[in-house]
Order: structure tokens, then sequence, then C-alpha cells
């Protein structure tokens, strides 16, 4: 897992919040926040 796929998840963590409402939160599908948390993302 790189820096930047931690960071995300972590911040997440720390924050409470789901996945979803992270989604919902900056406009994108909780499967693209999937993706970034889990390194599936090249160009992020």
């Amino acid at each position: 897992m790189s820096v930047l796929e931690e960071r995300i998840r972590k911040s997440r963590i720390e924050h409470g919040i789901s996945s979803s409402e992270l989604a919902r939160a900056v406009g994108v599908t909780s499967a693209a926040v999937s993706r970034w948390e889990n390194g599936l993302v090249k160009n992020l």
C-alpha cells in the first residue's frame, strides 16, 4: 500500500466516516473511494 492510499484510509477512519460518506462528500461513488484506498487507480 502506498503512502497516499494509507493517508486516505487513515484520515477517513480518524474522522469517523464511512467510505460512502466520504464519496458523497467529494462527489464520487463509493466504488471510487474503494479503488483509491486499495491502490487500483494509477493516476490519482
